[in-house]
């Protein structure tokens, strides 16, 4: 096989899953990557991969343990049997607190363990304010980015706390709203978040603290981005937006179901 596949697969890690299981599918003899993976697939990436681990670690010894935490972690989002996920969840769990304890440098990779980490972990019901400390690690080292976040924002709304959910939304709104990540980030970016729904987390949460000056506001801006960009929201969440108008609505407010009742994810 040609050296240069294993030192494109340790060294161009950074330019996201895409390329990486480009350079497998020619490793493995050219399995095709679609965007419907299948199992099999991701169980022959794991196998070039493994076969590959000498000749990788020549090159970049960290990266094969991210690369192999994110496999196990696609293999054990598809895979059908119970015991084969948490085998590949328990093998993703232990490759990112390798690739997070050998890290040299804070940087997109690192944020991906953390956040993965953290995910992964409360899957398997660990305690909550663990998983919040790893979501909070996360962006320690990309502060630029909000997904993990918004994790910790979908918790405490969809546990009744929107006091907590307003600490974490109310930053997300002022500071990361309309913001992309830079271009160089490539891995499990959330564009809509950053374009809109971080404000359709916002807004409600508001509501249900009574900040509602606050909520029109950005309730405004909301709007603005349904007409700015129809085609990225869908119909059902596009209804439940201009339904949020009724809460500012003296004569309607009486009325009205509590904003916590929209259910987030």
């Amino acid at each position: 096989m040609n050296a240069n596949l294993y030192k494109l697969l340790a060294t161009g890690f950074y330019q996201g899953p895409k390329y990486i299981e480009s350079v497998l599918d020619r490793m493995a003899g050219e399995v095709m990557a679609t965007s419907d993976m299948s199992y099999e697939v991701y169980e022959a990436y794991l196998n070039t991969l493994t076969a590959a681990k000498e000749k990788m670690i020549k090159y970049n010894t960290a990266t094969y343990n991210f690369l192999l935490a994110y496999l196990h972690l696609q293999a054990g989002n598809i895979c059908n049997k119970e015991s084969d996920r948490y085998h590949h969840f328990g093998m993703a769990i232990d490759g990112f607190k390798t690739y997070i304890h050998n890290s040299r440098k804070s940087d997109e990779s690192l944020y991906i363990s953390y956040w993965k980490l953290a995910d992964l972990l409360d899957r398997l019901n660990t305690p909550w304010p663990r998983i919040e400390e790893l979501l909070l690690q996360a962006f320690q080292v990309c502060p630029s980015r909000a997904e993990s976040l918004r994790d910790i924002i979908v918790h405490y709304y969809n546990e009744d706390n929107p006091r907590a959910a307003f600490v974490f939304s109310s930053y997300c709104s002022d500071y990361l709203y309309g913001k992309q990540p830079k271009t160089d980030n490539k891995w499990y970016v959330d564009d809509s978040f950053y374009q809109w729904k971080v404000l359709y987390y916002h807004v409600p949460i508001s509501l249900s603290i009574g900040k509602l000056v606050e909520a029109k506001q950005w309730y405004e801006k909301l709007i603005t981005c349904i007409k700015r960009c129809p085609s990225s929201i869908n119909t059902e969440e596009i209804t439940r937006i201009k339904g949020y108008e009724r809460y500012f609505n003296i004569q309607k407010q009486a009325s009205s179901h509590s904003p916590l009742e929209v259910i987030i994810s």
